[in-house]
Parts: C-alpha cells; structure tokens; sequence
C-alpha cells in the first residue's frame, strides 16, 4: 500500500465514523480531517486551525476546535501536554514511539526518533518482564542555539 493510499483511508475512516455518528459531510469538516489524518507531529488546535484555513480561509476556530474535541473524545486524537500551556493533537493511528525533546529556554519542540533509544527502553523493561506498546515522553533541556554564547 502506497502513503497517498493509507492517507485515504485514514481520511476515509474518519469520514465514515463522522456520517455513522450522524454528522454532516461538510467542506469545512472535510478539510479538517484531510489536515488532521495527514498530520505527522503533534499540533496544537491553534496550528491546525491555521493548516485548515489556508484550505478553506471561511472556517472559524470554534469548527476546528469542535471537530478536535469530537475525533478526541471518540478516540481519534491523542491529547498531549507539554507543560507550555497547549494541548497538542495528534490522530491515534500515529502512535508510535515518541518522544520530544523541549528547550526550556526557547520552548521549541523537537521530535527525538531514535531507533537505538527505542531499544534501549525496550531492553530495560523487557529485563523487568514489561511488554510495552509505544514510548511516548518528554526530554527537557537546552537546544544547541540557546547554549552558545551572546557575543
């Protein structure tokens, strides 16, 4: 299967799940969800938003806002918190192992995918008889701009 496939049907299983809930097909909902299904880190609602009204420029912030809040509650988004006051989504079909490094300084975020770190973590719990299913964390500290000195 190709990535334009399992996009689609990604997309097409959120679309399905919406109709079935009773929930119009609309341009503005339809937009939302092919920004959302294609999403690769996680983004707070405010972020998406603005993908989605690059799209459709007459969307509101409540539309968007809502639809989150309904693919989260029916178990289509993941809710994560990074301690910077946002919320950050992501779709549940996503989840792999993750984690993200913040820099206190700036606060950026920045995806740490690291096989050798993932099996690092794998090793260690399963020497404790853990069997996980995905890692997902945050690492903090200072990026490499916020370390160099002001000249």
């Amino acid at each position: 299967m190709t990535r334009e496939q399992i996009v689609e049907n990604k997309i097409q299983i959120l679309k399905d799940f919406l109709n079935k809930k009773g929930f119009k097909s609309t341009k503005q909902r339809n937009a939302i969800i092919e920004i959302f299904a294609t999403l690769e880190n996680q983004l707070n609602v405010e972020e998406i938003y603005k993908k989605v009204k690059r799209k459709v420029p007459n969307i509101g912030f409540a539309t968007v806002y809502r639809t989150i809040k309904l693919l989260e509650k029916n178990g289509f988004a993941i809710r994560s918190h990074l301690g910077d006051g946002f919320s950050r989504f992501e779709p549940e079909f996503n989840q792999k192992n993750r984690l993200l490094f913040q820099c206190t300084e700036c606060h950026t975020h920045h995806p740490v995918e690291d096989d050798e770190l993932t099996y690092l973590f794998q090793t260690i719990l399963e020497k404790k008889g853990i069997k996980f299913f995905a890692i997902k964390g945050e690492i903090k500290g200072m990026c490499e701009f916020c370390q160099k000195p002001l000249n």
